[in-house]
């Protein structure tokens, strides 16, 4: 084992500390949030509602079709506004089951893998 003099261990905690600080993850989960708000603001209705064609019901949540423990990120092109009913269908809670490749099928656009 090395032996560190007390400088050295000291810059090495600083440098710790604000790698800590520039990736923290309340910071990055409110700013996640804020996204969210901000789409749901834009999209007022379910999008899968929409796609399927069964009228314009209002939504009240944005589901992430890539999940961000799977490498999704909150942008745009990763969510959807969805009700309540097609948010539980989203994540296999009711029947009639809605998978990613459908939900980036509804969104007009493309899986990144």
């Amino acid at each position: 084992m090395t032996s560190q003099t007390k400088a050295e261990w000291l810059k090495d905690m600083r440098t710790f500390a604000k790698q800590r600080q520039k990736y923290n993850w309340k910071t990055k989960r409110r700013k996640d949030k804020e996204a969210q708000q901000a789409y749901w603001k834009e999209h007022k209705y379910c999008e899968v509602c929409l796609a399927e064609g069964r009228g314009g019901f209002n939504a009240v949540e944005t589901h992430e079709i890539l999940y961000r423990s799977q490498g999704g990120k909150c942008e745009e092109s990763n969510m959807l506004s969805v009700c309540r009913n097609d948010h539980m269908r989203c994540h296999f809670l009711k029947a009639e089951w809605l998978y990613r490749d459908d939900l980036y099928e509804m969104k007009g656009g493309k899986q990144d893998d």
